[in-house]
């Protein structure tokens, strides 16, 4: 009895050190913006005036990310998108604005407005 209470204590260790093995994150698979297919779109608002509104669209022109969140003047914010061709769009002071930005598999492009 005491020898299988052993096994069957050094069975379930030796389950618990495979979950953890297992379980660990040591980055090879695509959980970010820096690797996969992956980019980044960084859209810079102008100088003196605010942007109300973000829409981009992919090249088949769905839209893929919309942010109505403010971007003040000077200000910048980062979309992670998969990469391709999208459009841009901003609503600045009402009238929309339109910029075009390729992204590569890991890599920034900066849109400025």
């Amino acid at each position: 009895m005491a020898k299988k209470n052993l096994w069957l204590g050094i069975l379930a260790i030796m389950l618990v050190f495979g979950m953890t093995v297992v379980g660990c994150d040591n980055d090879s698979t695509d959980g970010g913006s820096s690797g996969g297919n992956n980019g980044d779109i960084k859209v810079f608002a102008p100088s003196s005036t605010a942007i109300t509104q973000i829409t981009i669209k992919n090249s088949a022109g769905k839209i893929v990310k919309t942010d109505t969140s403010r971007i003040s003047a000077k200000g910048w914010r980062s979309y992670s998108v998969e990469a391709g061709t999208y459009t841009v769009q901003a609503t600045i002071s009402g009238l929309h604005r339109t910029n075009y930005a390729t992204v590569r598999a890991g890599g920034v492009t900066n849109v400025n407005f």
